[in-house]
């Protein structure tokens, strides 16, 4: 007696997992806020004492000449008008910057922004000013110190010529390098005659 072996059919594969229509949403870490800072803010300095109404600025009237300056920290820092920048010296006392205008012009007041509280040892304690009409025969006009100063510091005098020098003649806390963060320079402007061979009315 034969006995026919039995096939038992497979079973059938498992169902893949049924996959729901609306995605599982990730989870997300919340992005904080970083701290602050801190930091000073610098606004605009203010102004320079009002000068009479017949005094003009004399920079638009005049090119300028650094002694010396640490790249980054020259003119264009120093005239920004922006008090978070400065003219920084990078070479032997005294620091100077000069003025050669040209008209003949009669200076009046020279306003430098200094800041004690952020420049300490970089910042001009003796000042003097001379004035002349070249960069060769300049005359002494005037000398000042301040004492830790913030904001304008005028230096008031009267001379006629083409050309003023600024001397920053020491430093507080003999410090060697000196920091300016703003100048003006105010006074009359002449005109020139016709005909004059170089003479200017109105400033004699």
């Amino acid at each position: 007696m034969s006995i026919s072996p039995t096939l038992s059919s497979p079973s059938p594969p498992p169902s893949p997992p049924s996959l729901s229509a609306t995605p599982t949403p990730l989870k997300t870490t919340p992005t904080t806020k970083p701290p602050s800072l801190n930091l000073p803010s610098y606004p605009l300095p203010p102004p320079p004492t009002p000068p009479p109404p017949q005094l003009t600025s004399l920079l638009p009237y005049s090119s300028l000449l650094l002694s010396s300056a640490k790249p980054g920290n020259g003119l264009p820092q120093l005239l920004d008008s922006s008090p978070s920048t400065y003219w920084q010296s990078d070479g032997l006392s005294p620091h100077t910057l000069t003025l050669t205008f040209c008209r003949r012009v009669r200076i009046r007041c020279v306003s430098l922004f200094l800041d004690y509280g952020l420049d300490e040892s970089y910042t001009p304690k003796t000042l003097s000013v001379r004035c002349g009409m070249s960069c060769q025969d300049l005359l002494p006009a005037t000398s000042i110190s301040v004492s830790e100063p913030t904001g304008w510091v005028e230096i008031w005098v009267d001379e006629v010529g083409f050309c003023v020098r600024v001397g920053v003649e020491g430093m507080h806390q003999n410090g060697r390098d000196t920091h300016v963060r703003q100048v003006r320079v105010w006074g009359e402007v002449g005109e020139k005659e016709e005909g004059g061979m170089g003479f200017w009315k109105g400033i004699r």
